[in-house]
């Protein structure tokens, strides 16, 4: 036992610095980012999108602004994930929040859909209103 106790030493240190290589601390936790919600990477044809409902009916006026976004420009809504994770109601994109009154009092999809006219207002490519989207709303907790 005596001859091989040097041997387990060194096995015992090198598991140890195995596990404290630098890509992950003692205690620290790691986390997967929350899976993308789902969208279309190329928006259906327009006659195939959902319709949305008519802005003029809401009174808010944020509200009002963004379903006359989606109604303007569905093809790009439908392009976008929707960070208030609706696909659990069965929705498939962005654009699914305003085929129902679900997005009149979700700030979630408001703030999705304004920041999409923005963006698509400076002649922004869908993918890249995509990617700032996952970027900006897939950190925040519902």
């Amino acid at each position: 036992m005596k001859r091989n106790f040097p041997a387990l030493i060194l096995l015992v240190a090198s598991v140890g610095l195995e596990a404290t290589d630098g890509t992950h601390q003692p205690g620290q936790t790691t986390t997967k980012p929350p899976p993308t919600p789902p969208y279309y990477r190329t928006a259906p044809p327009r006659e195939k999108l959902p319709a949305t409902l008519d802005p003029e009916t809401f009174q808010a006026s944020r509200t009002r602004d963004a379903y006359r976004v989606a109604r303007q420009t569905p093809e790009t809504l439908a392009q976008l994930p929707c960070y208030c994770y609706c696909d659990r109601i069965e929705h498939k994109s962005l654009l699914d929040c305003y085929a129902d009154p679900h997005a009149e009092f979700c700030d979630i999809c408001q703030e999705e859909a304004l920041l999409a006219q923005k963006l698509s207002s400076a002649r922004t490519p869908v993918e890249k209103i995509r990617e700032e989207i996952i970027r900006e709303f897939s950190t925040r907790r519902r």
